[in-house]
């Protein structure tokens, strides 16, 4: 799941640069790096914004993953979202 930092009572939309948390289904641990740039799962209780926000963004770099998904079958709206890489940069550290 991404839940938004900003409105965490609202649903809706998310946009390129929005500040999330990354939130496991079955466990609801948050997805953090550590102050020594450690990769780390945190209990929902003690995750706090400088270790698990991350920043939504896309790169229009070309990517193949794709390839073998019928294009004609899905929906004209997804098919902007197969062209674009998302990645998750660190708010406090800038690590992707």
């Amino acid at each position: 799941m991404l839940p938004c930092n900003i409105d965490r009572w609202a649903g809706g939309f998310m946009g390129w640069g929005q500040q999330v948390r990354i939130r496991h289904v079955t466990s609801g641990r948050y997805l953090g790096i550590t102050h020594d740039h450690n990769v780390v799962t945190v209990h929902r209780g003690k995750a706090d914004e400088d270790t698990t926000s991350f920043y939504l963004r896309q790169t229009k770099a070309s990517y193949t993953g794709f390839r073998s998904i019928n294009l004609n079958s899905l929906d004209n709206q997804l098919l902007p979202l197969l062209r674009i890489k998302l990645l998750f940069i660190h708010a406090k550290f800038g690590k992707i």
